[in-house]
């Protein structure tokens, strides 16, 4: 006879676990902070208030510009002035909250823009009409001692002190595109975005011709000789070369509609 042996009961099957609820997505955030993660472009931005010059020389409000406006726009190797056409929008948001950088300068001028928003930046050392020591840094990178380029009464651009830097909170954030990738925006010249080489300022045909078309009817209708802002630029048109031979053959190479 075998000896008895004892067998152990079955181990019972665990109990079964509850499934977790799918993760809900998370919304939108109504808030736009300037620290932290995400993609670059993310961070470049003005403020709704911001203003821009137009064409007329008329100022307007950022949050009142619109696509294929004509503003004023500069060359960061030469200082020269000139006008750009907004080509499209990289952020247009007017609810949406952020923070920004503002810079109080002390010819008065302010400007709040986002801390990853290249602008352009100088020593206070460099003389009149030399751009040599300017540098396109991020906002961030600029310091109380530092100075920004502004447009003084002739139209031209030079440094301009800073006397205080503070964050600010404001609802909107804008970021219009030129095709020269530059901007003038309060006075104060900056770029468009973050990577943009913005040394050398390039129109296509199609943006020089509605250009031309756009001074022609100035000049149908009698509005440059009476618009002082125009006559200010004697270098307008240094930004296009040849542009005064161009327009005089625009008629011989364009089709008629132009």
């Amino acid at each position: 006879m075998e000896p008895y042996q004892i067998v152990p009961p079955p181990v019972p099957p665990p109990p079964p676990q509850p499934v977790p609820p799918p993760a809900q997505p998370v919304p939108p955030s109504s808030y736009y902070p300037v620290a932290g993660g995400g993609s670059l472009l993310n961070y470049l931005c003005f403020s709704a208030d911001t203003h821009v010059t137009t064409l007329d020389g008329t100022k307007k409000r950022m949050d009142d510009l619109k696509i294929n406006d004509w503003i004023l726009s500069g060359n960061s190797e030469n200082g020269n002035i000139g006008f750009s056409k907004v080509s499209s929008w990289i952020h247009k948001k007017p609810n949406l909250k952020a923070e920004f950088i503002k810079f109080s300068l002390k010819n008065g001028q302010h400007l709040k823009i986002t801390k990853m928003h290249y602008i352009f930046k100088g020593n206070c050392k460099s003389k009149k009409g030399s751009f040599e020591n300017l540098q396109m840094v991020f906002a961030q990178n600029v310091s109380i001692h530092d100075c920004l380029y502004t447009l003084n009464s002739k139209n031209e651009l030079i440094e301009t002190r800073i006397l205080s830097i503070e964050m600010v909170e404001e609802k909107g954030i804008y970021a219009p595109l030129t095709e020269t990738g530059t901007i003038i925006v309060n006075d104060i010249f900056a770029s468009c975005y973050s990577n943009v080489d913005a040394k050398h300022l390039q129109f296509s045909l199609p943006s020089f011709t509605e250009f031309v078309k756009y001074i022609s009817s100035f000049f149908n209708s009698g509005h440059i000789s009476s618009s002082p802002f125009l006559k200010s630029f004697s270098n307008e048109y240094d930004l296009m070369p040849g542009f005064k031979f161009l327009a005089n053959i625009l008629k011989d190479v364009l089709p008629n509609k132009y």
